[in-house]
């Protein structure tokens, strides 16, 4: 029998779906901030390695790479760009310079690429061109290749 004198004993108070889960929604809105974070900055690395390799001194350079009949004898064909370029470009006004790295594959291997350019009266032109093999054997590609300062395609030469 129950005593009657007793206090009655309150029921432990249910808490809200809110209260139960709350750590599973804080877990929840970090990974979407992350996520939409990593989005945001992903999207302007991308946009940044497109405008990089659509740059004309980055073009000059990966033609010429593409030309060179050694690196074709050596990488074979078709030769291919890598993902990342690395270096920078200065522009002021119609004058600049630009040093630019990056790696060029092949079916028969892969090479690393270091080129500097110069921006003289709105043209570019490469000064600079090296390609260095896996074994470690590095050649110099002719920048001039054959062109005429004269002719409106080529930038005219630099001279310090």
């Amino acid at each position: 029998m129950s005593n009657p004198y007793a206090f009655p004993v309150a029921e432990p108070r249910q808490r809200s779906w809110f209260g139960r889960n709350w750590w599973w929604v804080l877990l929840v809105a970090l990974a979407l901030f992350l996520l939409i974070c990593c989005g945001v900055c992903g999207g302007f690395f991308l946009t940044g390695v497109t405008v990089f390799k659509n740059s004309e001194p980055y073009q000059l350079a990966l033609e010429k790479v593409k030309q060179d009949p050694e690196v074709v004898k050596r990488l074979g064909e078709p030769i291919e760009d890598g993902f990342i370029p690395q270096g920078n470009v200065n522009i002021n006004n119609d004058r600049g310079d630009a040093t630019l790295n990056f790696d060029v594959t092949g079916p028969n291997g892969t090479a690393h690429v270091m080129s500097q350019s110069r921006l003289i009266n709105g043209k570019w032109g490469l000064t600079q061109l090296g390609v260095t093999f896996d074994d470690g054997q590095r050649i110099t590609i002719d920048t001039v290749g054959g062109g005429d300062a004269n002719d409106p395609g080529e930038a005219p030469p630099w001279k310090p």
